[in-house]
């Protein structure tokens, strides 16, 4: 006999040994992923309210946790990292009118870095912000501001 049938079933979605119904959420490239994860975190909660009694849906893995960890530690790192090479700076240099030059490098490479971030809707996370290494955006300032106060002393 041929009849109409249904597809074949390919698996099973399970837990605490029930069977329960599975959704995947699926982000488009380029798209801010906080603002992705706080987006479904409302359609779920309307999800919530127009199911019958006693159906509940429940997510099972949420990066909204994940995403403000991640900038959390982001920020402080930055914070971390601007502190820790100004301190150097100041022992290190020897001029405190040098150190203070030299220092206002950092907020000025984070302003002109957000400035572009924004203007090119490019979003904070960890590998554009991580590329903002003070380290190496030092390094010139340091030569340059030296080599200044050096023929000032002349």
């Amino acid at each position: 006999d041929v009849d109409i049938g249904r597809e074949l079933r390919t698996g099973a979605a399970t837990e605490n040994g029930k069977e329960v119904v599975l959704g995947t959420v699926f982000m488009l490239i380029g798209e801010n992923s906080r603002a992705v994860s706080q987006a479904v975190d409302k359609k779920m909660a309307e999800i919530n309210r127009t199911l019958p009694a006693g159906v509940k849906a429940v997510t099972v893995y949420d990066r909204t946790v994940l995403v403000d960890t991640a900038i959390a530690t982001v920020k402080k790192n930055l914070l971390e990292g601007a502190t820790l090479v100004i301190a150097i700076l100041f022992l290190f240099l020897g001029n405190i009118r040098a150190a203070v030059i030299t220092a206002m490098v950092i907020p000025l490479a984070m302003l002109f870095t957000f400035t572009g971030m924004v203007s090119y809707k490019i979003s904070a996370n960890l590998m554009s912000l991580g590329a903002l290494d003070f380290g190496i955006i030092i390094d010139g300032a340091v030569v340059i501001v030296e080599n200044c106060v050096r023929r000032l002393a002349h």
